[in-house]
């Protein structure tokens, strides 16, 4: 009896350390964001890492190195409901009309609330607050739905901000929407994105999306 609550304890004493550990891990991640310092200390490294030179943050020359002055001292609070990808929905309606919106099926708080069977036979899983959370579904059937929800509810109870370090993101509330899939006649999906530079567009990328939501951009 003795033996059995000493060995107890001790896995219970384990499980308590690993959870704090895990939680200790969790709140670094989440500081180097918090902290100036920190947040410009990680964008340093990523693009080295990616870019192969440092940036150069007191003048900074290309687009890419504006992009990461904008994360450290660009005021992008104000621009989150242009990156919610519900909310945006209206400024678009209101600025080029609706045509131009991809018809949407509903909104969720949780995946709990999404009815499976009243979804079509193909659609798109999107999260309205992050950046590559997206799950497209072009046969129903051979859907997964149990790893598919807790890849949403994942998705749902994570604040993007906290892994790109975009402030734009930190106070959005975490939601998924769900549109129609829709495609090319060959039913291939592309994106077109538009660089413009005072409101003048340069460049146009057009990006085909495989239905593992791969990426191939041709600039």
């Amino acid at each position: 009896m003795v033996r059995d609550t000493v060995l107890y304890m001790i896995s219970h004493l384990k499980k308590m350390v690993t959870k704090s550990l895990n939680n200790i891990e969790r709140l670094k991640e989440k500081s180097r964001f918090l902290i100036p310092y920190t947040h410009k200390k990680f964008i340093k490294k990523n693009f080295l890492k990616q870019h192969g030179y440092n940036i150069n943050f007191k003048e900074p020359i290309t687009l890419t190195e504006k992009i990461q002055w904008l994360k450290l001292y660009g005021s992008l609070e104000n621009y989150s409901k242009y990156v919610d990808k519900n909310e945006v929905r209206s400024y678009v309606h209101e600025t080029v009309g609706k045509d131009y919106l991809i018809p949407k099926i509903g909104v969720y708080k949780s995946a709990s609330d999404i009815d499976l069977d009243s979804l079509p036979e193909k659609f798109v899983i999107k999260a309205t607050h992050g950046s590559g959370w997206n799950m497209i579904v072009k046969d129903k059937s051979k859907l997964d739905w149990n790893f598919a929800k807790k890849k949403i509810t994942k998705w749902i109870n994570t604040n993007y901000f906290y892994i790109s370090g975009e402030k734009n993101y930190k106070n959005i509330r975490g939601k998924v929407i769900i549109e129609q899939l829709i495609g090319d006649p060959n039913g291939a999906m592309k994106e077109y994105k538009f660089y413009c530079y005072r409101g003048e567009p340069k460049y146009a990328v057009a990006v085909t999306v495989t239905e593992k939501c791969e990426r191939k951009r041709v600039l």
